[in-house]
């Protein structure tokens, strides 16, 4: 399942609630990063990583090694949250790690999730159809432009008609017939 506009616009209504220093303003999360951007390496960081597992501590140094400014508190919040729905992390009793404990478990291992990583399969699927159907695409024009330019060429050219008539006269004769008789029955 794609990430959809109405679940970009839903998280970023909860990231809001969450972040009073926002006052709401969703374009002040967005800031000068990319949010589809950012959450789509979140996923290919676990996606890379699936064996081992990963630390939320990890994943923060490897956005900013990658060229990510989260100094934002509320980037940080919508990493947080990404984090939170897309890895999964057991604690020590046995139950699912809160959102509000992501910064107590950051040298604990999380996993990416499956439903996570068939949401980064699918993206990976999408883009190379993309790709494929701008190339059918451009293969296309380029075939009906020669077309158009070899049909003009021949329908024009008067050395191509001439030598057509040199080379067969009798074939000529017998279509200039058969257009005089269709004249005729008409």
């Amino acid at each position: 399942m794609a990430i959809t506009d109405a679940q970009m616009i839903e998280n970023d209504e909860r990231i809001a609630k969450q972040c009073p220093s926002c006052f709401g303003d969703i374009a002040t999360h967005r800031g000068r990063t990319d949010y589809q951007e950012l959450y789509l390496t979140i996923l290919q960081i676990g996606q890379s990583r699936v064996n081992h597992g990963m630390r939320y501590s990890d994943l923060l140094s490897e956005l900013s090694k990658r060229g990510f400014n989260i100094d934002n508190g509320c980037l940080q919040q919508a990493v947080k949250q990404w984090f939170y729905d897309a890895y999964f992390h057991i604690t020590s009793g046995g139950n699912k790690c809160d959102l509000n404990e992501v910064d107590e478990h950051s040298a604990c291992t999380f996993i990416l999730k499956g439903e996570s990583s068939l949401l980064l399969l699918e993206h990976d699927k999408i883009s190379k159809t993309i790709a494929l159907a701008k190339s059918a695409i451009l293969v296309a024009i380029i075939v009906g432009a020669l077309t158009i330019v070899i049909s003009w060429y021949l329908a024009y050219h008067p050395i191509v008609n001439q030598e057509t008539r040199s080379k067969n006269p009798q074939a000529i004769s017998a279509s200039k017939m058969q257009v005089s008789i269709f004249k005729q029955r008409n």
